[in-house]
């Protein structure tokens, strides 16, 4: 995924990408690996708090980079993972 489809994929959620590398910022986020088989690549979804907000963020790694592929509000199942590591 480019630069530009990570960025509308993020956008669509109302998330700007710049915006949500911080959920990597907070010392408590949970990082899960969501690996989907048709995608035969690792993902991880991380989840942490921004601005004191519950956010979700998608991503994998290639060629040494972290690229996101979507970012959003979490949903409550997300939240009990948070609120539960």
């Amino acid at each position: 995924m480019g630069r530009r489809e990570s960025s509308r994929q993020c956008v669509k959620h109302g998330v700007a990408c710049d915006f949500a590398i911080a959920v990597f910022q907070d010392r408590h986020c949970v990082e899960i690996e969501v690996t989907r088989e048709i995608d035969k690549e690792a993902r991880f979804k991380c989840i942490g708090l921004i601005d004191y907000r519950l956010f979700v963020v998608v991503f994998h790694w290639r060629d040494g980079v972290c690229r996101i592929i979507s970012a959003r509000r979490t949903n409550k199942q997300e939240e009990r993972v948070y609120d539960n590591r």
